[in-house]
């Protein structure tokens, strides 16, 4: 079998997998299978609510039974389903927490009410065919909606008085966020400015993070009032983030992607001031900025050497190069006279731990305490202590 989806539920104590001919749920810790279903067909997506008996499935579409159009919400215990849900056209996401379900369509956003299984509400995204709907929900009862389209409008449930009907992203690279719990709008925020690959809102709806089809760079919000808290390199060359991740307490952050490398990201509390609040409200402070460096000597006869050497060079590629070269060295220096919030804003933080499979490959990651569960496209359930530098691998399981 050949594996289709990764999910782990919010508290990630257990894993969701979707095969070509089934679909099973894992206990990450101990690691064993729990849960299988094998005469319903694969599943293109599979989402769990926390521990519960309730997982939410989408088919690969092979027969009517197990269309792309149909969610089932399935009994675990019972191996019975309990609702089913169709939609127009094919489902790309399935969210949920114990308030609310939500299900993507190319187009649509459907807000349901998880105790009846109420359709609440509907955003239309305004999102062509060939665009991409990315979404997260919280896990905290608060419901915080994230996601991106090319431009939105909300509209009513049936049951539902419009609440302020109108354009509430109209640009690639732009997060909405909506209250699926109270049913309005919160925030629009201009995370990138090219289109957005993956995003993710902590366990507490506080944090938001996002990366674009880029893959270089990946920023972290503050969900009150959208301001960016953080910034980190994930690396110089583009690639497909395949997952970003908040552990419990919202400390660290994760991101895989297609080459086979996770990164681990320190989060500093909310209460504390980040780099970039910093340049907005400590820069006027004498006592805020960093002691004063002197050159040394070595450096001063250097950079004395390099002006002589570029005013006695009679032909252009000569000077050319010789400025190329002061350019280059003043550079390589300026890190150490300029102030760290200024550095902060030139250099993006990077990982302070990381892993690397031994394949080129998707995965979804979760941050339980002191370690990292590493599911893989591949079939590999790993799991590793996080640790300054390169983490460490302490189990290795078959996903089957």
């Amino acid at each position: 079998m050949s594996v289709q989806c990764l999910s782990f539920n919010q508290d990630y104590s257990c894993l969701a997998v979707g095969f070509d001919t089934a679909y099973k749920v894992y206990n990450c810790e101990p690691f064993g299978e729990c849960f299988d279903k094998t005469d319903d067909g694969g599943a293109k997506l599979a989402e769990m609510l926390f521990s519960t008996s309730l997982i939410a499935v989408v088919g690969l579409g092979e027969r009517p039974s197990t269309t792309m159009r149909k969610l089932k919400i399935i009994n675990t215990k019972r191996k019975a389903v309990i609702c089913e849900l169709s939609f127009p056209t094919p489902i790309l996401f399935v969210k949920m927490n114990r308030k609310r379900l939500i299900v993507v369509l190319v187009d649509q956003l459907f807000i349901y009410d998880v105790s009846c299984m109420k359709l609440l509400h509907t955003i239309e995204t305004g999102a062509e065919v060939s665009e991409r709907v990315i979404c997260d929900l919280s896990s905290s009862d608060d419901s915080v909606l994230v996601f991106q389209s090319g431009s939105s409008q909300e509209q009513p449930g049936p049951d539902q008085s419009s609440v302020q009907t109108g354009t509430l992203g109209t640009t690639m690279g732009t997060v909405v966020l909506f209250d699926a719990l109270n049913i309005q709008p919160l925030n629009v925020i201009q995370c990138h400015k090219s289109p957005l690959q993956r995003i993710a809102i902590s366990k507490d709806g506080k944090l938001l993070a996002t990366a674009s089809v880029k893959g270089t760079i990946i920023r972290v919000f503050r969900v009150a009032d959208g301001k960016k808290v953080h910034e980190f390199r994930r690396g110089s060359y583009s690639a497909h983030v395949s997952c970003l991740s908040f552990n419990v307490d919202s400390t660290m952050l994760c991101c895989s992607s297609n080459t086979g490398t996770v990164h681990f990201f320190r989060l500093e509390p909310l209460g504390t001031k980040s780099s970039a609040d910093s340049i907005s409200t400590e820069s006027d402070n004498p006592e805020s900025l960093p002691e004063e460096h002197s050159i040394t000597e070595e450096e001063s006869n250097e950079i004395n050497r390099l002006i002589n050497t570029q005013l006695g060079v009679r032909t252009a590629s000569g000077r050319k190069k010789s400025a190329e070269s002061l350019k280059n060295f003043i550079w390589s220096k300026s890190k150490t006279y300029l102030p760290s919030q200024i550095n902060s804003i030139l250099e993006p933080k990077r990982d302070f731990a990381f892993l690397k499979l031994n394949v080129e490959v998707e995965s979804v990651v979760g941050l339980v305490d002191g370690n990292c569960y590493v599911a893989t496209k591949s079939g590999d359930f790993l799991v590793y202590s996080v640790q300054p530098g390169e983490c460490v691998l302490l189990k290795h399981y078959k996903i089957e």
